[in-house]
């Protein structure tokens, strides 16, 4: 469950996701999406293979902790967030999470708290429960904070248990304040403000929001890469073998994915960049040329608006033959000299 194609597909995900926030914003949810199902997928093989070898010799511990690294690694970006709330005194203006480069959407962020719960359960169970079993085990089992550390390190579970528990509350809070607030909407209350309180607006609101999204980025850059060398460290310190290489189509199909939305991210930025060009240097462009940079098809123009469209023009007459004669009164038709006679003698027509 944590072979190389699958730590690659883990890796190349976190790294879209930040960088299509930027460049393809179009593509973060979906991205976003992909690595909830990654988590989820990961969280329940780990759980279901837990209870039919519960025994810590069939299942060691350190690979139940490498498992819940790569699992909850794009979660730990919340914690350099709390930290930076609490420098700021939550100040909701300094707020990274105030000023995102994409919505998460709603229904994102129900299953999002969801799992995430799901997640801390099991982290809480795992360190009160299952680590505790170490100190019978002969061979020592090394995690990652920083530097190498035994996973029974007293220090260690506690600190982990600590961070599980309130972000566990904060989850459990949060969603009982949305579905309360479901339940019992709002009165619509209308509340007056008196003219001393209103606040004029602030006029560096855009900067600080791009300085907040660049800090936002940075950060979830930083905590991947850690999780990144920690993953690999632990690896390394605890000398797992058979994790290394992506024969099989488990290891395979995860990694594929991966470089698949890398690559998407970057082709959806190519594109829409040449549709930009093309569309700037012809704003009126004729025939089918206009390349759409979601599927990369040629699309037809838009069509003209009504108040742009030339007017209608009638026909001009057309000359008469070079080699006809005019017609002359003794030629015409009896009918034709009739409704002239008549014509000439209606009153109408001179009025006219």
């Amino acid at each position: 469950m944590y072979g190389l194609g699958i730590r690659i597909g883990y890796y190349l995900q976190w790294y879209g996701g930040i960088l299509a926030a930027w460049i393809a914003p179009e593509e973060s949810s979906s991205l976003r999406l992909a690595n909830a199902l990654f988590v989820a997928a990961t969280f329940l093989a780990l759980f279901i293979q837990t209870i039919q070898e519960h025994a810590e010799k069939s299942f060691p511990i350190v690979e139940t902790y490498i498992i819940l690294f790569l699992a909850f690694g794009s979660y730990l970006v919340l914690v350099p967030i709390y930290l930076w709330r609490i420098f700021t005194c939550c100040n909701p203006y300094l707020d990274p999470t105030r000023f995102p480069r994409v919505n998460p959407g709603r229904v994102y962020g129900y299953m999002n708290s969801v799992l995430l719960t799901a997640v801390l359960g099991f982290e809480l169970w795992y360190w009160i429960h299952q680590v505790p079993k170490l100190a019978t085990v002969k061979c020592v089992q090394y995690g990652f904070f920083f530097h190498k550390i035994q996973l029974n390190n007293r220090g260690f579970r506690m600190l982990n248990i600590i961070f599980c528990l309130f972000l566990l509350l904060c989850c459990i809070t949060l969603v009982c304040m949305k579905v309360v607030s479901k339940v019992r909407p709002s009165q619509g209350k209308k509340v007056i403000l008196k003219k001393e309180q209103y606040k004029p607006l602030d006029q560096d609101l855009p900067k600080r929001a791009h300085l907040m999204q660049i800090l936002d980025s940075t950060s979830q850059f930083i905590v991947a890469t850690t999780v990144i060398i920690g993953v690999e460290l632990t690896i390394c310190w605890n000398k797992i073998q058979d994790v290394h290489d992506i024969s099989s189509a488990g290891q395979t199909i995860p990694m594929i994915l991966g470089i698949g939305a890398l690559i998407r991210v970057i082709y959806v930025w190519k594109f829409k960049k040449v549709a930009h060009e093309a569309v700037s240097s012809d704003p009126q462009p004729a025939g089918y040329h206009i390349v759409d940079p979601h599927n990369g098809f040629a699309q037809p123009p838009p069509p003209t608006p009504w108040h742009q469209m030339p007017a209608p023009q009638s026909p001009a007459p057309s000359p008469p033959p070079p080699n006809q004669k005019p017609t002359s009164w003794d030629s015409m038709p009896a009918a034709a000299r009739e409704s002239v006679h008549d014509l000439g003698h209606n009153p109408n027509y001179y009025s006219a």
